[in-house]
């Protein structure tokens, strides 16, 4: 049973709203619904308020009035209703008070805070428990406060701006700072939705508020990480300037000493030493090479070395040449096809020759390895696809066959 004075306030309610609609502040309709919900009212008393409502205006208003302003009368019991009515519903369906008890329980458990607040964010009706703790408040202290409740004085003006995009657009999603009860400000993401009713007005707002804390400290511990390769990378730049140029002096004095013991003693030392002066000529070239590759290696990712067409026969041999001390000492017998030439930075092609190689050479078993480098091109593989030795007959041994079908090798 309704008492008297709530059905006065009803009827004054909504003779506000008649005679002024712009000037009548509806949230206390929702105060209203929400005495109403205190007071087990049922929804057909509500509906029966809102009758009798109607009928107390028609004596005070001719009825081409009450036609006119139908749409006016039935928006505070929408506002009553948007509080009210889904407790109305559940009380005589069991169907859907199962849902809503299902919906509560996500509502209750929810690791992401949730309050919903009137369309203005000057009330705050609804929140969760995860909502509270966020800020280490109970759940009463934050009920009726407006939304800017929780955030810092220099954060509370962009909210107003916030509230209304989620109004017009339906949701919106921002980054802020809130603050807890002790005044720590941390960093959030909130989620804002217009919550609507079957004929698309809008009700209320619903805020998910996540504290992205944990995130900024990762993201910040990226940036930082970043910051410490960049630091590294020129590092190893300036090291790789400075080795070069520093390395490459010794060298040229070596080179100039086995020129000048070529020029005067060919021939006077037996063939033996000018074998052994050519090999210390040819290993020093190499070594300068390999020097300046470092130097452009250190600089790949801002003064990249340009592709240019290189012949794999070449580059093989090259890097053959850097093995042979590997090669004469361990007894491996290397066969090889005809190879292609390659857009190709050479350098590189060569390190890739003379790793595969010399993987091959040190994984194997007590024979002397045999080795075959062949091309794509040359036994029709796909890139990518590994070229399987004749020893190998079954789908196991294959998988284990080098990736890289570049080279391809037996153990004798």
């Amino acid at each position: 049973m309704i008492d008297p004075s709530t059905n006065q306030a009803y009827l004054d309610l909504v003779t506000a709203y008649v005679l002024d609609p712009d000037g009548t502040d509806l949230e206390e309709a929702a105060d209203l619904g929400r005495r109403l919900i205190a007071a087990n009212v049922s929804a057909e008393e509500v509906w029966e308020l809102h009758a009798s409502a109607l009928e107390q205006l028609a004596q005070e208003f001719s009825a081409t009035n009450l036609s006119s302003t139908f749409e006016r009368i039935n928006r505070p019991l929408k506002e009553v209703l948007a509080v009210y009515g889904i407790y109305s519903r559940v009380a005589f369906e069991p169907k859907e008070r199962e849902i809503l008890r299902r919906w509560a329980y996500l509502f209750e458990h929810a690791e992401w805070g949730v309050a919903i607040c009137n369309l203005s964010g000057r009330r705050v009706d609804v929140v969760n428990p995860a909502y509270a703790a966020m800020y280490g408040c109970d759940v009463d202290e934050l009920v009726s406060r407006p939304m800017e409740y929780v955030y810092p004085l220099e954060s509370r003006p962009a909210l107003s701006n916030h509230l209304r995009k989620a109004v017009e657009d339906g949701h919106h999603v921002f980054e802020s700072i809130h603050m807890d009860s002790s005044g720590e400000q941390f960093p959030v993401m909130v989620d804002l939705t217009t919550v609507k009713d079957r004929d698309g007005e809008a009700l209320y707002l619903a805020a998910f508020v996540q504290d992205i804390t944990k995130r900024r400290k990762l993201e910040q511990k990226l940036r930082d990480a970043l910051g410490e390769l960049e630091r590294s990378n020129r590092e190893l730049e300036q090291f790789a300037y400075v080795a070069s140029h520093d390395l490459q002096e010794p060298l040229r004095k070596i080179k100039s000493f086995t020129d000048l013991l070529m020029r005067r003693y060919r021939g006077q030392l037996g063939e033996d030493a000018d074998r052994f002066i050519a090999y210390i000529t040819d290993g020093t070239a190499r070594m300068q090479k390999m020097i300046e590759d470092l130097l452009i290696y250190s600089r790949i990712t801002t003064r990249a070395k340009p592709h240019e067409l290189s012949d794999c026969n070449e580059i093989l041999e090259q890097a053959l040449d850097n093995l042979s001390i590997m090669i004469e000492e361990s007894g491996a017998v290397i066969t090889r096809d005809p190879l292609p030439s390659l857009l190709t930075d050479a350098s590189q092609l060569v390190q890739v020759f003379q790793n595969l190689i010399a993987n091959a050479i040190k994984f194997r078993g007590e024979a002397a390895p045999k080795i075959h480098i062949i091309s794509n091109a040359e036994c029709g593989l796909r890139p990518g696809e590994a070229y399987a030795p004749e020893g190998m007959r079954n789908a196991e041994e294959r998988k284990a066959a080098p990736s890289l079908s570049s080279v391809s090798g037996t153990t004798g």
